[in-house]
């Protein structure tokens, strides 16, 4: 009788959808014994192969996640992230920056990102400005701090910045809704939190000086 190197052989067995399910695997029926090193590779699984909807709520669990997972590139969460316990992040956190226009009128719509750039670097700048903020609308930002870096490069005097709400949005201030913007090239800092959706708070803080 002829014997064949079974090692030659390669068998490819077609499975129909649903031949294999919930039930057809059992607890630990596959594990690292079984699957080697790059036996499934980038060009052995199709994109979309693997959906939401073909996995199971808690199918993946820290317990079933080694320790130390790398991220290679950006990750982005399209919801909220929970952390249970310490986040560590051995890279650079950097917060999603918005840039506003070089004009005297800008809303800042708040959902778009924690810190905005208020760049007037053209002479003259006029004289009074009007900050607008809003998209704090549906509760998400409730609680969430922000930052507007605003620059006055104007070559003459100083200028001012008006506080505004959006629409059903009430500004609270400390003094006044309106701050003497510093120049000539000053940068002014302006700090506040989002109370809820009708409700922002401003805090704001002059840079005078520079070495």
């Amino acid at each position: 009788m002829a014997r064949f190197n079974t090692n030659l052989i390669k068998t490819r067995v077609r499975l129909e959808p649903g031949t294999v399910d919930a039930a057809a695997l059992v607890d630990n029926s596959v594990d690292s014994d079984i699957l080697s090193d790059n036996a499934v590779d980038t060009a052995a699984i199709q994109n979309l192969a693997v959906t939401t909807n073909k996995i199971a709520d808690d199918a993946v669990t820290g317990a079933k996640l080694a320790n130390d997972i790398t991220i290679a590139n950006d990750l982005t969460v399209s919801n909220d992230l929970t952390v249970s316990n310490d986040f560590t992040a051995s890279g650079i956190a950097k917060a999603g920056l918005v840039s506003l226009a070089n004009s005297n009128a800008v809303t800042y719509d708040l959902s778009t990102g924690n810190v905005a750039k208020w760049n007037r670097d053209s002479s003259p700048v006029d004289a009074t400005n009007t900050l607008t903020l809003d998209g704090t609308s549906g509760g998400a930002l409730d609680g969430m701090g922000f930052t507007i870096m605003a620059f006055n490069g104007d070559d003459d005097s100083d200028r001012s910045i008006t506080f505004a709400g959006g629409t059903g949005i009430t500004v609270h201030y400390s003094d006044s809704a309106t701050i003497t913007w510093g120049g000539p090239n000053k940068h002014t800092v302006i700090s506040g939190m989002v109370f809820d959706s009708a409700n922002v708070l401003i805090l704001s803080a002059g840079l005078v000086g520079s070495v």
